[in-house]
């Protein structure tokens, strides 16, 4: 009896020995599980936000750089804003001057101050990243534009500099036109759970992407190592790239705006045909032929004067003749240009010279202290007020002088008038004929009254002289 009782209690103590062994082998293994997958780590979070997330669920695998990191938490729908910076967004050096805090497919839009309120932070600035609107298929729906000025709010100008910046903002349409553009998106914000101590491998330029894992298809989250001294904070956003459906999206896009436009070239060309098959063009297109066939033949003949340029050796000699003094002429024209060039170097240095001297004499004229006449003109207000007083008088005296010329002309214009229409003293003397006749007339009395008044001073003067002279005989 004791030793059946005694190899029970061997039995038991046994398998209790067993039972507590393997308890802690479990425990032990569970624990070493915990550790290497991380079970007993710091957590934290970060966000991302995508387009579309292909598939991706709650506990799908979060990696980095293919290292299993973490976990997806929550996914669910936004409409955020994002905050950029217009000077230095995609512009700069990487890591110094250039921000990037919009997608690749967006760009960063100037906006009126306090219209990034409620958005994402970005790097500062007043602006907001921005995605075009799909083009509509016809350029004349948009105005044309040299730059950001020429367009509404809302728009912005799609010159050569704006595409060669936002080398992937996605637009099929032509440039040089205003684009509306919308600040507000719909994205799948993605929260993650990862391990805090790998924190500090993602920075601001690393970017989380939707990729496959294995030949499954399950889908998973995997962030790139950055190389900015930016590091991402707790619970901060990190920036998404494209998936492969996404990129392979943007291709089919890219691809179906290439067949549009080839489309539209297979119209042209199909309409050119459609006019070569018309009579008319066939014909015109003969006599085109017709004609440079003609034009052949006369230049292998040596018909004419350009198969006589071609064949004539005294034409070929004419024509290098006149080939060299055109050249001579150039030769000669280079060096007159030249002689003007360096005649109005020294020309031009004394310009310089001179309107140095000019800005000199003003800076002088406009010292106060210049007691110059000129000087004291431009700063005494009394020899001012005089001087105005003298101009106000001189342009007196010239709007007088001009109304006694108005005066004038009116009394010239009155007396042309009525010399024409023969009115007044000198019209009717001028015109009449009858005053003519008599003025004639009259002239001709005074002259016969002015000989009449010679013969009566002739005699009177012979009388005279006979009766001086009588009293001479007498005496004698």
């Amino acid at each position: 009896m004791a030793g059946k009782r005694r190899d029970e209690q061997r039995t038991n103590f046994l398998v209790g020995l067993f039972v507590v062994g393997f308890g802690a082998l479990l425990i032990t293994s569970l624990f070493l599980v915990a550790i290497s997958e991380g079970v007993l780590s710091e957590k934290t979070r970060l966000r991302a936000h995508f387009r579309t997330v292909s598939g991706l669920t709650k506990a799908s695998k979060v990696q980095l750089a293919g290292k299993e990191i973490g976990v997806v938490e929550e996914v669910s729908f936004i409409s955020p804003t994002y905050a950029c910076n217009p000077v230095s967004e995609d512009l700069g050096r990487f890591h110094e001057t250039r921000s990037d805090d919009c997608e690749p497919t967006l760009f960063c839009a100037v906006m009126p101050s306090g219209s990034g309120s409620g958005s994402e932070a970005g790097s500062g600035g007043e602006g907001l990243c921005a995605e075009l609107q799909d083009f509509n298929g016809d350029p004349r729906a948009y105005a044309g534009c040299a730059d950001d000025s020429s367009c509404a709010e809302g728009e912005v100008c799609l010159t050569r500099q704006f595409r060669q910046r936002y080398k992937r903002v996605r637009w099929t349409g032509p440039e040089g036109v205003c684009a509306p553009f919308t600040t507000e998106h719909r994205r799948v914000e993605v929260s993650m759970r990862i391990d805090a101590d790998k924190l500090q491998y993602i920075r601001a330029d690393s970017r989380a992407t939707i990729a496959s894992n294995g030949v499954l298809g399950d889908q998973l989250i995997n962030i790139s190592v950055g190389g900015s001294e930016l590091h991402i904070e707790p619970d901060g956003r990190i920036q998404s790239s494209p998936s492969l459906m996404e990129e392979l999206n943007i291709f089919k896009d890219q691809i179906g705006g290439i067949i549009d436009k080839v489309d539209t070239s297979l119209s042209g060309i199909s309409g050119l045909f459609t006019s070569l098959n018309n009579e008319n063009t066939k014909r015109d297109l003969q006599g085109i032929l017709a004609n440079a066939n003609e034009i052949t033949r006369q230049i292998k003949d040596g018909d004419g004067l350009i198969g006589a340029l071609f064949n004539e050796p005294e034409y070929k000699d004419e024509f290098g003749r006149t080939l060299k003094s055109v050249r001579h002429s150039a030769g000669q024209l280079d060096e007159t240009l030249s002689t003007v060039n360096n005649q109005a170097g020294p020309a031009l240095r004394n310009v310089s010279r001179a309107a140095g001297n000019v800005s000199d004499i003003l800076e002088d004229l406009e010292n106060p202290a210049n007691q110059s006449v000129i000087g004291r003109a431009l700063h005494d207000p009394q020899l001012g007020q005089d001087a105005a007083d003298a101009v106000k008088s001189a342009a007196g005296a010239v709007d007088s002088a001009h109304q006694a010329i108005r005066d004038l002309q009116v009394v010239v214009a009155e007396v042309r008038h009525s010399v024409t229409a023969g009115e007044g003293t000198i019209g009717k003397l001028l015109k009449d004929p009858k005053a003519y006749d008599d003025l004639v007339k009259l002239l001709g009395n005074i002259e016969r009254v002015n000989v009449v008044k010679k013969l009566v001073r002739f005699v009177i003067e012979q009388d005279e002289a006979k009766d001086s002279a009588r009293p001479t005989a007498a005496h004698d």
